[in-house]
């Protein structure tokens, strides 16, 4: 028969093996850039990004930019990207984007967000970040 000792280590260890197959908790991870040209905020309570386009005139729609938001899963080579431009009596500031279902909970990913000008698609400013699904 086992002593209690081991019978607790045993038990312990369960526990531990147990708790790290739990989900996470649900977290807020926002990334911006350095001047807030563009940010995203990732709501992994609701698999959510919040996409803001602000442009190097603040808080101005209609300035030849947009938000480039680009995801990765860690160590793979899936990716999702979205873009969003604030556009004058056509949308807003901010939109939504649903993180797509190859993203699983419990996957690491790499957050980028860049603010692009429009003619020439080469980004002024970008900023990374890491999330948990």
């Amino acid at each position: 028969m086992a002593s209690r000792s081991v019978l607790a280590t045993a038990a312990l260890a369960a526990a531990t093996v147990l708790g790290l197959a739990m989900p996470a908790h649900a977290a807020v991870t926002n990334v911006s850039t350095v001047n807030n040209y563009a940010g995203a905020r990732y709501d992994s309570s609701i698999d959510t990004f919040t996409v803001w386009d602000n442009g190097p005139r603040p808080y101005q729609p209609d300035d030849g930019y947009y938000a480039r938001l680009v995801v990765k899963k860690v160590n793979t080579s899936l990716s999702f990207t979205r873009t969003h431009e604030w556009r004058s009596g056509i949308n807003g500031q901010s939109r939504n984007f649903v993180l797509p279902d190859t993203f699983r909970s419990g996957d690491q990913i790499s957050i980028s967000i860049c603010s692009v000008f429009k003619s020439t698609g080469s980004a002024e400013e970008c900023r990374n970040g890491t999330a948990w699904v």
